[in-house]
């Protein structure tokens, strides 16, 4: 998992800290992709189920339009269901 900067007991439960909000990316939208990206490719890495077992995933980000899930996914071929936070949230 990939998370901003946690110096905390907790910490060692997280494969990744960032110190840098941005990660060496102009914006936010970039950073966040990025921040999929490389969290979906630890947790494939990880579960030693190559991706192109993987039949689909489930994807959201905090942009509620899902841009940077479809950037952070799209080198992947993986389809996936985007999910909308808030609409779920409210309904």
């Amino acid at each position: 998992m990939v998370l901003k900067k946690l110096n905390g007991p907790l910490s060692k439960y997280f494969d990744q800290t960032l110190d840098d909000e941005f990660w060496g990316e102009k914006t936010w939208e970039k950073a966040e992709s990025k921040i999929i990206k490389e969290t979906v490719n630890t947790v494939i890495n990880k579960s030693g189920v190559p991706a192109d077992k993987i039949d689909c995933m489930f994807a959201g980000d905090l942009l509620n339009q899902c841009i940077s899930s479809s950037f952070g996914l799209r080198e992947l071929n993986i389809p996936f269901f985007r999910s909308f936070w808030c609409l779920l949230y409210f309904c």
